[in-house]
């Protein structure tokens, strides 16, 4: 399947309101069709699971405002005040929090010095393998900090970009992201972006809990996903099976109504070059994913959606309106 016909079944997959549906309704309604569309187009699976994902990233906003109105109109009842009744509960915020509290006061004291920095460069992943066996994949521009030193003690990384996070089973491990921080217990596999001043977290395996600076929690689970949208967490479920296909970790990179800029960033990060583009696109809104296989193919998939086209010379791509 050519890069242009991929990118047609995706918008007419998100155009089509039953195949919105089923992505809102957690792949309930209308799942016999879909599930049937599925077993029928095989060669249509790279294309379904990024529609997938597009629909998903497009309703999360709307999802938020279902929550704040279900939130309104909703009483207390035992449930609810058993919940935060919980001393469990509690705990695993409070443990946060203070994990997070002893993070800052290392800062300021001056001991952040003795963190280890690594910074995978332009084009390749790279692997990062922790003291005790843990690793990560960090995609090209990602920045990890650790302390091997206090690691027996604590398992606690900081993450600046987009990684592929595997604990060893053991002792929990924290993450923290800007101003997010996660709790995986051992075991747990997950993908965390703050590309862009963006959070998402998908969970491959286990399970996470996650705190916000504003207190805001949530906890994911597998096939589960997590943005923070207007500083308030939401989740989504996956079908199973398709959180297996995260999508950077297979050389596409999907963007859902983000600015232009974004999207050339990524691309300079992906193939080491330079993208000159006029300034007024630069802050246009932009749907679309490019795959890093090859470059042309990546710099058509990133410039037809906004009608550009490219002219690459050697490090340099220039983009211009396609007319």
């Amino acid at each position: 399947m050519n890069e242009q016909n991929q990118h047609d079944i995706v918008e007419q997959l998100i155009s089509d309101l039953s195949f919105v549906q089923w992505v809102q309704s957690e792949f309930t309604q209308n799942d016999a069709h879909w599930s049937e569309y599925i077993d029928l187009h095989p060669e249509e699976h790279d294309a379904i699971n990024l529609a997938i994902a597009s629909v998903c990233s497009t309703l999360l906003p709307n999802k938020l405002e279902d929550q704040k109105g279900d939130l309104v109109k909703s009483q207390p009842n035992d449930s609810i005040l058993r919940h935060f009744l919980n001393y469990g509960y509690f705990w695993t915020i409070g443990l946060i929090m203070l994990v997070l509290t002893l993070f800052f006061f290392r800062e300021k004291i001056g001991l952040a010095d003795k963190l280890v920095s690594v910074t995978a460069g332009n084009v390749n992943n790279k692997e990062l393998v922790l003291p005790d066996g843990s690793s990560a994949l960090m995609s090209p521009g990602t920045t990890i900090k650790y302390d091997p030193k206090t690691w027996s003690e604590i398992r606690s990384v900081t993450v600046d970009g987009l990684a592929y996070i595997k604990a060893t089973k053991g002792e929990d491990m924290m993450i923290h992201v800007g101003d997010v921080n996660i709790k995986m217990i051992g075991g747990t596999a997950l993908s965390v972006d703050s590309r862009f001043g963006n959070f998402e977290l998908t969970c491959q395996k286990g399970h996470a809990d996650v705190v916000t600076a504003s207190h805001e929690t949530a906890s994911v689970s597998i096939n589960e996903n997590l943005q923070l949208i207007h500083d308030k967490l939401v989740k989504r479920k996956f079908p199973q099976g398709a959180v297996d296909m995260i999508p950077w970790m297979k050389g596409v990179y999907l963007f859902n109504g983000i600015p232009y800029r974004h999207v050339i960033t990524e691309l300079e990060r992906q193939f080491d070059i330079q993208v000159e583009v006029d300034k007024a696109y630069l802050d246009k809104t932009y749907n679309g994913f490019f795959k890093k296989e090859n470059i042309n193919d990546a710099l058509f998939e990133a410039t037809w959606p906004l009608k550009l086209k490219y002219r690459l010379e050697g490090k340099k791509a220039y983009l211009t309106p396609d007319e």
